[in-house]
């Protein structure tokens, strides 16, 4: 290990495989290619622990993390492991974890945040953790206005691995049938029942158009149903969880994300990467990535209105050259500034101010 490298336990409560989670695995394998050393503590069933076993990581089961017998293994482990830094990867964590871990002496407690909801125990941040990793600005709002110390709080944007999303030159949308792409969770704040209803709309100025929604979740067959009932059949393809999404970026038309909160929403960084034209809906930290006073980069519209995202979609189908310069544009600044590479720098940035501040405090 290099002489500045830190040993850090990543926590995850998470059973499912999406954005979070995702993150979750490019910070682990960044911060191991650049000389730390890591633990991964997950349950034994989770796709996150799954894949990075299968890439020589030290992992730890953490099914069950409220169970006493799972939090006492839990602390026996990080008391041998003795970590710089614990990072929570979700809420559950901190407050099982976290909570097991108090008196162990870890130096340096994080949870990322990565969801624009109200904080529903605003008091475990100022106990539990000594950081937060805010996705966007409005993310450390939300944290601020729950009375996390401002100190405490850092910006660190979701990031994008450039060796599988490699930028290509956007195309033109296909004027008779072109294709829009959804991807995302299949759940109530992802908005895809507004997404049926404005795509029923939009099939009546546009016939040809087709709609593919890449995600899986415990809305999937209410939202079939509700394609069915909106006469949608054949129209809509359900893929499920999808792990080809680059592929399907490629050849998709314009990708849609309906959302009706989000913290900043890594597929449309990715959407940005692949050089895709993208409709959002304007809430939480989407604002933040794709507006530009000077020139936009996305069309953003209201959230939660069939109607408005039907027009919002009707009006990027109708102006494809639009859509290509603000893709391209969109295409830059990813590269720019939202790549893993960068997140894993801000993220062991914000590990090493925190230590910082802790040794300042204890005169050290």
């Amino acid at each position: 290990m290099p002489p500045d490298a830190l040993k850090i336990a990543i926590v995850s409560t998470q059973h499912g495989w999406r954005g979070g989670e995702i993150q979750a695995a490019l910070l682990a394998r960044g911060l191991r290619d650049h000389g730390h050393r890591l633990a991964v503590l997950a349950a034994a069933d989770a796709p996150l622990r799954h894949r990075l076993a299968a890439d020589q990581f030290v992992t730890r089961d953490l099914t069950a993390p409220a169970s006493p017998l799972t939090l006492t293994r839990a602390r026996r482990f990080l008391r041998r492991f003795d970590p710089d830094v614990i990072h929570f990867n979700d809420p559950r964590a901190m407050s099982t974890v976290g909570a097991a871990a108090t008196g162990l002496g870890i130096p340096v407690r994080v949870i990322s945040r990565r969801v624009d909801y109200p904080l529903r125990n605003p008091t475990a941040y100022r106990v539990l953790v000594d950081a937060v990793l805010c996705v966007s600005e409005a993310v450390r709002h939300r944290c601020v206005g729950a009375g996390v110390p401002i100190h405490r709080l850092h910006i660190v944007p979701d990031g994008v691995d450039a060796r599988i999303w490699r930028p290509r030159g956007p195309a033109a949308v296909q004027p008779a049938r072109p294709r829009l792409l959804a991807v995302g969770a299949l759940v109530p704040d992802k908005g895809h029942d507004h997404l049926l209803r404005a795509f029923a709309l939009l099939r009546r100025t546009c016939p040809g158009v087709r709609l593919a929604i890449a995600g899986q979740g415990p809305e999937r067959d209410p939202l079939i149903a509700l394609a069915s009932e909106l006469g949608l059949d054949g129209h809509v393809v359900f893929h499920g969880h999808r792990d080809d999404v680059p592929e399907l970026m490629r050849n998709a038309d314009l990708l849609v994300h309906p959302s009706t909160s989000e913290g900043l929403a890594s597929v449309l960084i990715e959407a940005m990467f692949a050089g895709l034209p993208i409709v959002a809906s304007r809430t939480g930290g989407i604002p933040e990535l794709l507006e530009n006073q000077e020139t936009p980069l996305a069309r953003l519209v209201a959230p939660g209105d069939p109607r408005v995202l039907a027009q919002g979609l009707a009006v990027a189908l109708s102006r494809p050259r639009e859509g290509v310069k603000m893709a391209i544009r969109a295409q830059r600044r990813a590269i720019a500034g939202y790549t893993h590479d960068q997140m894993i720098e801000r993220t062991v940035g914000a590990y090493r101010a925190t230590l910082d501040r802790r040794a300042r405090r204890s005169g050290t």
